[in-house]
């Protein structure tokens, strides 16, 4: 509450370019802005919580801040998460209700165990009574928040939700039990089943068909007897599993059309990837180094048509060019993490030729920026982004996009579209998200920070 009064008064003494510089760039109103927000946002009052935590955003992306900071005020989104409000209502109540009855409510969590209300919900899930049994796995998940969560309440929490067609919450706590787990049989399992029903009936997931295809693979691969299961045969009839050992096989494997590729080793070096197929690629090790000297590119079939392509569990190292997607061909990452992309001058846009300078032509950096009056003064090569959509769609989920030898992902150009979700953006050389050209980006619940530009 008294964030929110600081910050209303700020706001309104912003009038100023001075004001603005010094009352707005600072850690200190950073994080008054953050407070704010999800003050606002708790009392719906949204169009100020949004305008407030866009303030906050632009306060520290012209601050020198640490990560730590970074991961503080982005921690939260505005709106918040229904899960978030209870949350912090509930913290809330306790702080006013006095400290007696604080300790008296923190007293009777401790009471309870975790695993009692773990064994009571899985008794509920057995007599069909899935919303009562949500409770008390939510209950236990709340208890051991701050722990490492045991990923089985997540996996039961998501069958509840599953039985009772709420297919999105289901996906989001299969994934919460495969980041605790990266490689949990059931998590995937949950992934699978509830990504499949989405495809059909969310018009937001029907470019997951791969992604879904994907997680039914590593289920199988890692448990082969769920092969047999009537839902996976229900879902998946027809899923053609490879396994690669070298990048030989890999480069073959990718123009077979609709084949689900697990990689077997942890590096692969080619030349190049070349995909006019539908296939998805799935490192069995996270992240699994995939290295194309001269890039990776989703061209779509020779004969004109898109193609959709899956990447999961892949690592794309600095050495690896870009990945690039025409031809309104469509791809999917799920837990990647790109930092590819070719390489320019350390120092641009004010690059002088030292050390870190990658022009080898025969005018130096600074003789280019001095040849081209009436321009804006740059210098210096421009890096490429590590990921690239010219004509096309790309979702990211759950990657890391980290120091990429451009921008981190551009979307250029009229019918290139990119939606990133849920990622960590940071320390690339340029933007970390960037759309020219008529390109389209939608952003949401990423942590971006510390790029370049």
């Amino acid at each position: 509450r008294h964030a929110c009064a600081v910050w209303r008064n700020r706001t309104a003494k912003l009038n100023t370019k001075e004001a603005v510089s010094r009352l707005m760039l600072t850690e200190e109103a950073a994080a008054v802005g953050h407070e704010a927000s999800i003050y606002l946002s708790l009392n719906k009052q949204h169009t100020e919580a949004s305008k407030a935590q866009t303030q906050t955003l632009e306060c520290a992306a012209n601050t020198d801040v640490t990560d730590t900071f970074m991961e503080y005020i982005t921690s939260l989104h505005v709106p918040l998460k229904e899960e978030d409000q209870k949350t912090l209502n509930s913290e809330m109540a306790n702080k006013d209700s006095g400290h007696e009855d604080v300790k008296e409510h923190r007293s009777n969590l401790e009471k309870e165990d975790p695993e009692s209300l773990r064994q009571r919900g899985n008794d509920l899930f057995k007599i069909k009574q899935y919303t009562e049994a949500i409770s008390y796995y939510s209950k236990a998940i709340n208890i051991m928040s701050g722990n490492k969560v045991d990923e089985r309440l997540y996996s039961n929490r998501s069958l509840c939700y599953w039985k009772l067609n709420e297919y999105k919450l289901s996906l989001d706590d299969a994934d919460k039990c495969i980041e605790i787990n990266s490689m949990s049989l059931k998590g995937y399992c949950r992934r699978a089943f509830a990504l499949a029903e989405l495809v059909q009936k969310d018009p937001t997931y029907c470019h997951y068909s791969g992604a879904a295809k994907a997680a039914a693979a590593l289920t199988i691969h890692h448990e082969p007897t769920w092969r047999s299961h009537s839902l996976m045969k229900k879902y998946f009839p027809n899923l053609n599993i490879k396994e690669a050992s070298s990048a030989t096989e890999l480069m073959q494997l990718c123009i077979e059309q609709d084949s689900t590729i697990l990689l077997k080793n942890s590096d692969y070096e080619l030349d190049c990837l070349v995909i006019m197929a539908n296939v998805q690629i799935v490192g069995l090790k996270r992240y699994t180094n995939v290295n194309c000297k001269r890039g990776i590119a989703i061209l779509g079939h020779r004969f004109g048509r898109p193609v959709d392509c899956h990447f999961e569990n892949l690592h794309f190292p600095p050495t690896c060019r870009d990945l690039i997607v025409r031809n309104g061909s469509i791809t999917t990452l799920y837990r990647c993490q790109a930092s590819n992309g070719e390489r320019g001058c350390e120092d641009f846009p004010n690059c002088q030729g030292g050390p870190g300078c990658k022009n080898k032509t025969i005018v130096s950096c600074a003789e280019r920026a001095e040849a081209r009056p009436g321009y804006r003064k740059s210098s210096g090569l421009v890096g490429h982004a590590g990921l690239q959509v010219e004509a096309g769609t790309l979702y990211a989920d759950q990657c890391s996009i980290v120091d990429c030898g451009g921008e981190g992902l551009l979307a250029v150009g009229e019918g290139a579209h990119a939606v990133v979700t849920n990622c960590e953006v940071m320390k690339n050389s340029q933007a970390g998200l960037e759309v020219r050209n008529g390109g389209t980006l939608k952003a949401t619940g990423n942590k971006i920070h510390s790029n370049k530009f």
